[in-house]
């Protein structure tokens, strides 16, 4: 199987969502300025994006690392040495 992140992911992001038992709703953030986010709550836990699929994503993260969410100094060194140091 092979997915990538396109238009025709985001509605079955939002199910998987479902699925997973969160109460997604879309919810207007700025109502001045028309902008929305959408909202996955369960227990708890509360996570928001700007669509379905990085809220999946978001959720994804929470789970997996739970309340120390938050990268580590070690991480930050790690992920910066591996992806974002290169010579020019």
């Amino acid at each position: 199987m092979k997915v990538s992140e396109a238009g025709n992911t985001i509605i079955p992001a939002y199910y998987a969502l479902i699925e997973k038992g969160y109460q997604v709703e879309r919810v207007l953030k700025e109502p001045e300025d028309n902008i929305t986010l959408w909202r996955a709550t369960k227990g708890s836990l509360e996570c928001n994006a700007s669509n379905p699929i990085t809220l999946l994503g978001v959720v994804a993260m929470a789970e997996t690392r739970g309340e120390d969410w938050k990268l580590t100094q070690a991480e930050f060194k790690e992920f910066h040495e591996k992806y974002l140091s290169f010579e020019i």
